[in-house]
């Protein structure tokens, strides 16, 4: 019997991905059909225009495989623009961002994984958000988070991992492609020495704001996918063919890595697709989940590994954008039952600790996640991005009704003639 779940920001979209479901198809299909859906109802965000990343975790064979579909730089010009060799070339003319004949190639890597506290956390390497996001699970390990720590002490350290980690996902995007995954296992395990709770790591340019859509899917195999489409921001690069296409804009990002001297084959990227499994049950606790927002990847990953959460409650956590150049912090202004508001007394501390609070208005960025223990089922597609997750169960099937023997009819009573009866 089919049974799954999956997770994307439209209702439609999410009944549309169950079908499929219900229809035999793998998380592979679902998460497919999921996209196509969303480029109708969300065009503004995703569209056949657009790019992003994909996570595929096989669970019973124990394989993870990221499929990288991002837009990259068209290669004639890649090709008169190569990196900088051992003797040193002059820095090449900067690139464009409005360039808009580009290839999106799709590439295959392995992905990257860390062991934290009983689970393995699966992701994506460079140039996506999966870095990054490693990277601030290191600086976290050193904080001592538990499940008693204090809210206020939770999210400076979360706005610290964040902002430290963002340099080093700059620095890994400056790498060759060729060592993408070694790069990234490295240097995050560089990290370990830099925790000091006051740190002065530089920060680089600000990547635009990120935009896209997170699907996440489990199928009847045992089959996850995690993945992130969209067009890089809102509208894209607001350029839109006669047929009604929008092209993306993932190209901007490419200035925050200009210091290099070199433009990379493909942009960085805060999407961010998360497979977390346990490291001593195979039927353990099994996650799913993605964000087109590395910072709200952290935040919820964060709430599920060390403070215990369930995925329902981390998701619903109130979460905080960090701006990476400056002190700013945005405060969603989510007006839900869903979300509690961020309590007054955890806002004093973090202006104390010279950050600027200022409220951050919608569209939110969204995290979209999936559990299974053993075989029960929690889905839930996060109230910022609006969407409703679906899920497919096998029918429970009912006890059988206890059926009553009658008691076997007693044989008659033989009275020996002679002998006296008791009269009723």
């Amino acid at each position: 019997m089919a049974h799954g779940a999956v997770a994307t920001d439209e209702e439609e979209c999410s009944r549309v991905g169950a079908s499929i479901l219900a229809g035999g198809g793998s998380a592979v299909d679902v998460a497919v059909a999921s996209v196509v859906c969303l480029m109708v109802v969300h065009p503004h965000t995703v569209g056949p225009g657009g790019s992003g990343v994909m996570l595929v975790h096989d669970h019973k064979m124990n394989t993870t495989t990221i499929i990288d579909f991002q837009s990259a730089v068209p290669s004639a010009y890649n090709h008169q623009n190569p990196p900088p060799g051992p003797t040193g070339n002059p820095e090449p003319p900067s690139f464009h961002p409005s360039m808009l004949l580009l290839l999106s190639t799709v590439q295959e890597w392995p992905s990257v994984q860390m062991t934290l506290r009983n689970h393995t956390i699966h992701t994506s390497p460079a140039f996506s958000g999966g870095a990054q996001l490693l990277a601030a699970l290191h600086l976290l390990k050193h904080a001592n988070i538990t499940t008693t720590t204090p809210q206020h002490h939770l999210y400076h350290t979360f706005i610290q991992a964040i902002r430290t980690s963002y340099a080093y996902l700059i620095h890994l995007g400056l790498g060759v492609e060729a060592g993408l995954t070694n790069r990234t296992e490295l240097e995050t395990e560089e990290l370990d020495a830099e925790f000091d709770g006051e740190t002065d790591t530089p920060l680089p340019r600000q990547l635009p704001e990120q935009a896209g859509s997170p699907v996440s899917v489990m199928d009847t195999f045992d089959q996850y996918v995690a993945t992130v489409v969209g067009l890089g921001t809102h509208f894209g690069s607001r350029y839109m063919t006669r047929h009604g296409i929008l092209f993306n804009n993932h190209l901007s990002n490419l200035r925050a890595t200009a210091g290099a001297g070199y433009v990379p084959s493909r942009p960085v990227t805060s999407y961010t697709p998360v497979v977390i499994t346990d490291m001593n049950r195979i039927c353990g606790p099994r996650v799913v989940l993605s964000s087109p927002e590395v910072g709200a990847a952290v935040q919820v990953v964060g709430q599920l590994i060390f403070r215990d959460r369930p995925l329902i409650d981390a998701i619903k956590q109130r979460r905080v954008t960090v701006s990476a150049d400056n002190n700013l912090v945005l405060v969603d202004d989510l007006r839900s039952d869903e979300v509690a508001p961020l309590p007054g007394d955890v806002r004093n501390y973090l202006e104390a600790q010279n950050n600027t609070l200022r409220i951050l208005y919608p569209p939110y960025a969204g995290v979209n996640g999936i559990t299974k223990d053993k075989d029960a089922l929690t889905s839930w597609s996060d109230s910022r991005g609006g969407g409703v997750a679906h899920r497919l169960e096998p029918p429970v099937k009912p006890k059988p009704q206890e059926t009553q023997t009658p008691p076997p009819t007693p044989p008659p009573e033989v009275v020996t003639p002679g002998e006296p009866q008791m009269m009723p």
